[in-house]
């Protein structure tokens, strides 16, 4: 790294990146409790009114165990907000999910 400046400087500035990226998601999963998190990722890969997305794509995504959302799930579905389907969720009522989400 001391024999080129480009390289340093690519390598400090991935480092970087990547370092504001891990405590991201830090601050995420201390702080934002699972439903805001789950709901937010839920909107976010919203497509023609269904996420397509299986209960483990999902929990990597908000970084979690696949049996805790799949329990959340399960409750969003008791509450009417959603539909659960294999490896599809259809979305009954965007907007309470939307609170959902806005509520950190």
């Amino acid at each position: 790294m001391g024999g080129s400046r480009v390289f340093r400087r690519f390598v400090c500035s991935r480092f970087g990146a990547r370092f504001s990226e891990m405590m991201h998601i830090l601050e995420a999963v201390a702080f934002l409790p699972i439903e805001p998190r789950l709901a937010q990722c839920l909107l976010a890969n919203l497509q023609d009114g269904a996420v397509a997305m299986t209960h483990q794509q999902l929990a990597e995504e908000i970084n979690s165990a696949r049996e805790v959302v799949s329990r959340h799930l399960k409750q969003f579905a008791a509450r009417g907000l959603i539909r659960l389907g294999r490896g599809r969720i259809s979305i009954a009522a965007p907007a309470a999910l939307e609170k959902i989400a806005s509520s950190t």
